[in-house]
C-alpha cells in the first residue's frame, strides 16, 4: 500500500512550504528555545488562515473536511523548518478526538480549533510517554450530578499553549473524555507565558515557572481543581507539562458512547498522530541531509570541499537512503490510516521505530559533518538534534514499537 498524492495536495504542502520559509524561520523557534513564549502568536495565525488547524474538521464547522494526507504534509513542513507550533496537539490530535466522538457538544470546540483561536491538546499519554488505550491515570466519578476527575497525567504535549484540554479518565463505566481549561494567570508576555518543557520519555524533570515578555494580558480563569506544570525538557519547541486534578468537576463529552466506542476513537487518535509525526520526522530528516550536502560542498579542508572525502560521501549517501525508506513507511503508514486498513496498527509501529531512528542518525551525521561550527549554539544543527532526540520518545520509542511488532509475529495467527 503505497501513498499517491494528487497535484493539489502537492501544491498545498508547496504552499505551506513557502509560508514557513518565509514567515516562520528558525529565528522564532530560538525564541521558544531561549525561555520565550512556546510559540510566535502572528505567525500562527497566518498557518490558520491557510486552512492548515482545519484539515481535519468537518467543513460544516469551518474546516476543510480534508484527510490525514493533507495534515501530515502540513507536519512534514513544520518537521523540515523545526516550527514551534501546537499544530500535532491542537489541528490533529484533539481535532480527531473530538470528531471520531460525533457528538453536539465535542463539535462545538471544533471551530475554534479550526481557526486557531482555541490551542487545545489532548491529556492521555501514560507514564512512559506511549498511548495506550490500558494505560490511563486519571480516574472519573460522579457527584452532586457531575463528573468529578482525580490524577495526573505526567505528559501533555503543548500543555503550557493549550487553552483547552480533552482529558481520557476511566470512569465506572470505562473510558470517557472530558474537557477542562487551565487557568492562566496574568502577565506581562507579548503572547502570553510559558515554562520550560519535558520530553515523554520514561522519566521527567520538574520544569521552571514561565518567562514574561513586554505587552501584558490580564489572565483568564480556568476549570477549579486544574493545576498545570511545565516540565523541563531537551526540545523547547515542542513544550510538554504535567497536568494534575484535584476534584476537577468537567462534563463528560459524548457519554452515550461505550467504552469500546471511546476506545476506538482513541486509537483513531493515536494512528492519526503517529501518521502526522512520523511524517515531521521526515521532513526533518531531509533538511539534514540538505544542510549536510550544502556545507559539504562549500566547506574546503586541505585545498578541496570536503564533500569530495568519501568519508563525507558515505555519510551523505546512508542519509539519502534513510530519509528515503523514511518517507516510504511514512507514506505507507499514512495510506493505511486513509483506508482504515486492519494492518493499519502495524504499520504504525513500524514507520514509528524506521522514522524515530531515520531522523536521529540524520542529525548526528549533519552535525558530525558541520564538525566544530555544529556544536554551537548559534548554528541550527542542535535544534534537529535535539527535535530527533524528543520525537524519538513521543508516542513511544523505537524499542516500543519494535517489541509491539515481535508480539504482533509469535502471537497466534500473527502475521506482520
Amino acid at each position: 500500500m503505497m501513498l499517491e498524492p494528487t497535484a493539489e495536495q502537492l501544491a498545498y504542502r508547496a504552499e505551506v512550504r513557502r509560508y514557513l520559509e518565509r514567515s516562520w524561520p528558525t529565528t522564532l523557534s530560538r525564541i521558544a528555545v531561549e525561555g520565550g513564549p512556546p510559540f510566535d502568536a502572528e505567525a500562527w495565525r497566518g498557518l490558520c488562515r491557510m486552512g492548515a488547524a482545519g484539515l481535519l474538521v468537518p467543513g460544516s464547522l469551518g474546516g476543510a473536511d480534508a484527510g490525514v494526507t493533507e495534515a501530515a504534509f502540513v507536519c512534514e513542513e513544520l518537521g523540515r523548518g523545526v516550527v514551534a507550533a501546537p499544530y500535532l496537539s491542537s489541528a490533529v490530535l484533539a481535532a480527531t478526538l473530538l470528531t471520531a466522538l460525533d457528538d453536539e457538544a465535542a463539535r462545538r470546540y471544533l471551530p475554534g480549533i479550526a481557526d486557531g483561536s482555541t490551542v487545545a491538546t489532548v491529556a492521555h499519554l501514560g507514564e512512559h510517554g506511549r498511548w495506550e488505550a490500558g494505560d490511563v491515570a486519571v480516574g472519573a466519578h460522579q457527584a452532586d450530578g457531575s463528573w468529578v476527575l482525580d490524577g495526573e497525567v505526567r505528559y501533555v504535549t503543548d500543555l503550557p499553549s493549550a487553552s483547552l484540554v480533552l482529558v481520557v479518565a476511566l470512569a465506572p463505566d470505562g473510558l470517557g473524555v472530558f474537557p477542562v481549561h487551565p487557568g492562566t494567570s496574568g502577565t506581562s508576555g507579548t503572547s502570553g507565558t510559558s515554562g520550560t518543557s519535558g520530553t515523554s520519555g520514561t522519566s521527567g524533570t520538574s520544569g521552571t515557572s514561565g518567562t514574561s515578555g513586554t505587552s501584558g494580558t490580564s489572565g483568564t480563569s480556568g476549570t477549579s481543581g486544574v493545576e498545570t506544570r511545565a516540565l523541563d525538557c531537551l526540545d523547547r519547541t515542542q513544550p510538554v507539562g504535567s497536568l494534575r486534578l484535584r476534584d476537577a468537576v468537567a462534563p463528560r463529552l459524548a457519554a452515550h458512547l461505550t467504552h469500546a466506542d471511546v476506545t476506538a476513537a482513541l486509537d483513531r487518535t493515536a494512528l492519526t498522530g503517529l501518521a502526522c509525526l512520523c511524517a515531521g520526522q521526515v521532513g526533518a530528516a531531509e533538511r539534514c541531509l540538505d544542510m549536510a550536502v550544502e556545507y559539504a560542498k562549500q566547506r574546503v579542508q586541505f585545498g578541496r570541499p570536503i564533500g569530495s572525502y568519501q568519508a563525507v560521501k558515505h555519510t551523505c549517501a546512508d542519509m539519502l537512503g534513510q530519509v528515503e525508506s523514511a518517507r516510504s513507511v511514512a507514506h505507507h503508514l499514512i495510506a493505511a490510516v486513509e483506508s482504515g486498513s486492519p494492518a493499519t496498527g502495524t504499520a504504525a509501529s513500524l514507520a514509528k521505530a524506521f522514522c524515530s531512528d531515520a531522523l536521529t542518525d540524520c542529525a548526528s551525521g549533519m552535525l558530525q559533518i558541520h564538525g566544530g561550527i555544529g556544536f554551537t549554539w548559534e548554528h541550527d544543527a542542535h535544534l534537529y538534534l535535539k527535535r530527533a532526540r524528543a520525537t524519538n520518545h513521543l508516542f513511544g520509542d523505537p524499542a516500543h514499537h519494535r517489541d509491539v511488532l515481535a508480539k504482533r509475529l509469535v502471537a497466534p495467527g500473527g502475521d506482520l
